[in-house]
């Protein structure tokens, strides 16, 4: 016996990705007002919008997270950090000067529970 029912998935149709929003290049902007345009004040503060919006950025990723797994964390960031640094030796050792200028305030986070 045949169906007079059209077969209709019980979900919706999956949505496009969205294109990622274009980063903004903070550091080389940073770079051509302090050096280029002797503007260091405003170098200065674009530096840390950027930091600003990465660490947003980080942290929403993270989100709340079960305090058993707060190694994990600390091994996959470092891990994260060291590949980058492998990756492309000289934004390194330019962070290494940028850690030598700009002094990051504490950061808390918050673990969802200690379970």
């Amino acid at each position: 016996m045949k169906n007079n029912f059209p077969f209709r998935p019980h979900w919706k149709k999956p949505e496009e990705p969205k294109a990622a929003p274009e980063t903004s290049q903070y550091l080389p902007r940073a770079v051509e007002l302090t050096v280029e345009q002797h503007k260091p004040e405003e170098g200065l503060r674009v530096l840390l919008e950027g930091f600003a919006h990465y660490f947003n950025c980080t942290a929403e990723a993270l989100g709340p997270y079960p305090l058993a797994d707060t190694a994990m964390l600390i091994v996959l960031y470092t891990h994260i950090a060291a590949s980058l640094s492998y990756q492309d030796p000289a934004a390194a050792k330019m962070a290494e000067q940028i850690e030598k200028v700009v002094k990051l305030p504490p950061v808390d986070f918050y673990a969802a529970s200690k379970k």
